[in-house]
C-alpha cells in the first residue's frame, strides 16, 4: 500500500484554488515539510499560522484540522480520534475547494491505513470505499486520486475479491502512465501487485507477463542510480517462485540468477550489509535459492543456504517473518526428502522445525505439519 503522508503538488496545480495568499504561501511551507517527511515542522507552521488574524473563518476550521492530521501522526499512540474528527468537520463543510477535497482524502488514507494494520483489512475497505463515493472526489489532484485507487486495489485483493482489485489496479494503472510515463516505480509497483493478484485467480499467464513488465521498468530506471528499497530482488523472487510452480524451471533458472546478480552486486562488502533492507533481501535470496537448488536435485546446497541464513548474527528466531522464511525452506527440503523416500531425513528435520516453532509460537507451521 501507499505511504499515507500527504501529497501536495504544487499549489498551482489546484484548478480553483481560491483560499487567500496568506494560507497558500502557510501550505507551500507546509508542503516543503511534508516532502522531507518532516511532521514537526509542518505541524508548527499551522500551529503559528493559527495565532495569527489572517484567516477566514472557514480557512481556520481547515488549518485546525490539518493541525489534527499532523497531530495524529506526531502521537505515538496514533489516536484514531483525531482523524475522526478532523474528517466530521471537513465533510461538514459545503461546496468545498479542491485544497478541502484534498485533506479529506488523505484524512481517509490515514485512517484506512490505521485500520488495516490494526484492526484488518476489511474494515480498512469499508473506510475507503466511503472516501471513493464523496461528491468531490475527482477535483482532488491527480496524484492522490491515483494513490487512492490503488490502495483500493489492493485493499480488494487482501480481502479474497481479487477480480475487484485488478479492476482497481487497472485504473491506477491507467493514470500513473498517462502522468509519468511507462519508466516510473508507482507504475512498476502496479504491475507487480497486478501480477501478484492474477496470480491469486490463477492465471498464469497474466502473473508472469506483468511481473516482467515490473522488472523490465526498474531494471531500466535502477541502471544508473541505487535499487534503495531492493524492488529487482523482490520482483525476481516473485518469478522465480512462480515459474517454479509453473513447471518451468529453465526460466526459474533465469530468473533466479538475476536476483543473484542484483543481491551479490548491491550486498558483496561488509559495509552494504548494514544496510536498511540487507537481511530482507537476503531472506528472499536465500529462499529462493532453497527452491531453486531443491528443483535441481541439490539438497545439501539447500541446506548448506539454510543453515547460511540461521548463522547470520541478525537472524533472530523470535521475529515471525524470519521464521516464515525459515519454515518455508525447511518444507521445501522435507518434501524432497519425502518424494526421495528419504524418511528419516524428513522426519528429523520435521521435529527440528516443530521445537522451534512451538517455541517461538509460530502456529501456522505447527498446523501444517499437525
Amino acid at each position: 500500500m501507499k505511504k499515507f503522508y500527504l501529497i501536495l503538488l504544487m499549489l498551482m496545480q489546484f484548478d480553483g484554488f481560491s483560499q487567500s495568499k496568506d494560507l497558500k504561501a502557510i501550505i507551500e511551507i507546509v508542503y516543503q515539510f511534508d516532502n522531507e517527511g518532516n511532521d514537526a515542522g509542518a505541524h508548527k507552521t499551522l500551529t503559528d499560522a493559527r495565532k495569527t488574524n489572517h484567516f477566514s473563518t472557514k480557512e481556520l476550521k481547515y488549518i485546525d484540522n490539518y493541525i489534527l492530521y499532523y497531530e495524529y501522526f506526531m502521537d505515538e499512540k496514533a489516536d484514531m480520534k483525531k482523524l475522526d474528527l478532523a474528517l466530521k468537520s471537513m465533510l461538514s463543510s459545503n461546496q468545498r475547494k479542491a485544497f478541502e477535497t484534498e485533506l479529506i482524502l488523505n484524512l481517509y488514507t490515514a485512517k484506512y491505513h490505521h485500520l488495516a494494520y490494526g484492526i484488518g483489512w476489511q474494515a480498512a475497505l469499508d473506510v475507503a470505499e466511503i472516501g471513493l463515493k464523496i461528491p468531490d472526489f475527482e477535483q482532488a489532484i491527480s496524484k492522490t486520486k491515483t494513490n487512492y485507487l490503488y490502495d483500493l486495489g489492493y485493499l480488494y485483493d487482501k480481502v479474497g475479491n481479487s477480480f475487484e482489485g485488478i479492476k482497481y489496479y487497472k485504473k491506477s494503472l491507467d493514470r500513473y502512465k498517462k502522468e509519468f510515463g511507462e519508466n516510473n516505480t508507482d507504475v512498476a509497483l502496479n504491475y507487480n501487485n497486478l501480477a501478484f493478484a492474477y496470480a491469486n485467480v490463477y492465471n498464469e499467464k497474466r502473473t508472469i507477463e506483468y511481473y516482467n513488465k515490473a522488472a523490465k521498468i526498474w531494471e531500466i530506471i535502477h541502471k544508473n542510480e541505487s535499487d534503495k528499497k531492493d524492488y529487482l530482488v523482490t520482483v525476481y523472487q516473485n518469478l522465480t517462485f512462480k515459474y517454479l510452480a509453473y513447471g518451468d524451471i529453465d526460466n526459474a533458472r533465469k530468473a533466479c540468477k538475476k536476483l543473484n546478480h542484483y543481491f551479490e552486486k548491491k550486498y558483496k562488502s561488509v559495509e552494504s550489509r548494514s544496510q536498511e533492507n540487507y537481511f530482507d533481501s537476503k531472506k528472499s535470496y536465500i529462499f529462493s535459492n532453497v527452491r531453486m537448488q531443491i528443483a535441481d536435485n541439490n539438497v545439501q546446497k539447500a541446506v548448506a543456504l539454510v543453515a547460511d541464513l540461521t548463522n547470520d548474527p541478525i537472524f533472530d528466531y523470535a521475529d515471525k517473518d524470519n521464521l516464515r522464511y525459515l519454515m518455508g525452506c525447511n518444507e521445501a527440503i522435507m518434501d524432497f526428502y519425502m518424494d526421495h523416500q528419504q524418511y528419516k531425513n524428513a522426519i528429523t528435520l520435521g521435529l527440528k522445525s516443530n521445537q522451534i516453532a512451538s517455541k517461538y509460537d509460530y502456529k501456522d507451521f505447527v498446523a501444517t505439519t499437525n
